[in-house]
């Protein structure tokens, strides 16, 4: 059993990697974590000589022990989602223990061959860890402060000319647009007014840095497999692909050549 830990929304990502299982033969479960546990339960069972996680899927209750559990991909990690209409004060309280409890049934697969463990996914939300690990390999990067110091904020921005881009310190940090998203946008003057939020929410703020193509890079054991994003329009991406999907453009990863092994 190959286990695909995603969410709800992803209708493409993960659907390509079911086909593909389903062309193999092979056996998978999907589960959008964003249902668990408060949409749907979780039960860990544990005896002295026997364990098993009880999953809810729209099929019915799955159970498995670790041992069935071959591989497991994490997609996304996003448990305990928790209707809107929801007391602040019940997920406040609430939402460490379901997450937990999503993340512990999911642990005990210790022997599964993991691509993209949760422990590690966290590790790489680091991102001033990221940073500096690139610098140590080489990689030149941009000027960088992580603040909620709304005066060193424009004091950068000065020192820059302006070219300055925001994005969040963790996922889901709202950014200065204050429409939700949570993606790479270049501020502006304008935006200045409105560091005051700031000082509650940290981010992370860039020298901006012109795109002439975004790449993906994903490794797979000593495997590295790189795509690049592109667009159809010629004046091509501008500041983060994502936000050009949402404004009616078509961009496409385009996988260069065959994996490399490093």
């Amino acid at each position: 059993m190959i286990l695909l830990l995603t969410y709800s929304g992803d209708t493409l990502s993960t659907q390509k990697v079911m086909e593909e299982l389903t062309t193999l033969g092979r056996e998978f479960l999907r589960i959008d974590t964003n249902r668990y546990p408060v949409e749907c339960p979780v039960c860990s069972i544990l005896t002295p000589d026997h364990t098993e996680i009880q999953l809810h899927t729209e099929d019915g209750t799955t159970r498995l022990s670790p041992a069935d559990i071959e591989s497991v991909w994490t997609r996304c990690f996003s448990p305990a989602y928790y209707p809107q209409e929801c007391p602040q004060e019940l997920i406040s309280d609430s939402y460490p223990t379901a997450a937990s409890l999503v993340e512990q049934a999911l642990g005990v697969c210790q022997n599964a061959f993991w691509m993209n463990h949760p422990s590690d996914c966290k590790r790489a939300d680091q991102k001033l860890f990221q940073l500096q690990t690139a610098r140590q390999l080489g990689f030149h990067i941009p000027e960088t402060i992580a603040t909620n110091e709304t005066s060193l904020v424009v004091q950068f921005f000065d020192s820059l000319g302006g070219q300055v881009v925001t994005k969040s310190l963790l996922p889901r940090t709202v950014d200065l647009r204050d429409v939700g998203s949570d993606f790479t946008c270049l501020i502006t003057e304008e935006h200045l007014g409105g560091l005051v939020q700031v000082r509650g929410k940290p981010q992370i703020f860039q020298r901006y840095l012109s795109i002439a193509r975004e790449f993906r890079v994903v490794v797979v054991g000593e495997s590295c497999f790189v795509g690049g994003i592109e667009r159809d329009e010629p004046e091509g991406l501008t500041v983060d692909w994502r936000n050009e999907r949402h404004r009616g453009s078509n961009p496409v990863l385009v996988v260069y050549g065959q994996p490399r092994r490093g």
